[in-house]
């Protein structure tokens, strides 16, 4: 690491079973991300999406009404 010169390095470790020991994200400056973890990731996005989509539809819907009533 010495020679990174405190340059952060990630490491996204997608075998199964893990290449990578978990010890190294005790590093300084080493971040490491499994496949679990990118999962929970693009689920806690998805689950935002889906608690503003209603909102956004209704937007739409008055917008649409709006165009044709014209």
């Amino acid at each position: 690491m010495k020679l990174r010169r405190n340059r952060s390095l990630l490491l996204i470790d997608i075998a199964v079973p893990r290449d990578i020991e978990p010890e190294v994200n005790f590093m300084e400056n080493v971040y490491l991300y499994n496949i679990d973890d990118l999962q929970a990731i693009a689920d806690d996005y998805l689950r935002q999406r889906k608690e503003k989509s209603p909102g956004a539809n209704r937007s739409f819907v008055k917008r649409r009404r709006g165009c044709w009533a014209t």
